[in-house]
């Protein structure tokens, strides 16, 4: 329980982020909607060139070289809602971390 960390130091160009959060899929939710909204998260965060990662963060600000969301609706146990960036040159983990955050929280807060 409680959030985790790890990371690996190995010789690289750039470091890679990969955030999961344990969500329900569809076979384990309580209410469906749930499952459905994490989907539809995922689509509206990185679901193409127009989706709010790639827009903001890797054309906008240019702190992502590359961002991605992952979600598995139909699971058949608890998942994982994956999201993952890697930081453009002179950027650090901490600064794509703080903004793939905003921007989900930004989700939160504004409506599509």
């Amino acid at each position: 329980m409680g959030l985790r960390r790890l990371s690996v130091k190995l010789p690289a160009k750039l470091p890679h982020l990969l955030m999961g959060f344990k969500v329900p899929s569809l076979k384990t939710v309580q209410d469906e909607k749930e499952a459905y909204a994490l989907e539809v998260a995922a689509g509206i965060l990185d679901g193409g060139n127009s989706a709010r990662f790639s827009k903001n963060l890797v054309r906008g600000q240019q702190i992502a070289a590359s961002t991605g969301v992952g979600y598995e609706l139909y699971a058949r146990l608890q998942t994982l809602f994956m999201i993952e960036g890697t930081p453009s040159q002179g950027q650090t983990v901490e600064t794509l971390e703080t903004a793939l955050l905003n921007q989900v929280k930004r989700l939160q807060d504004d409506p599509v």
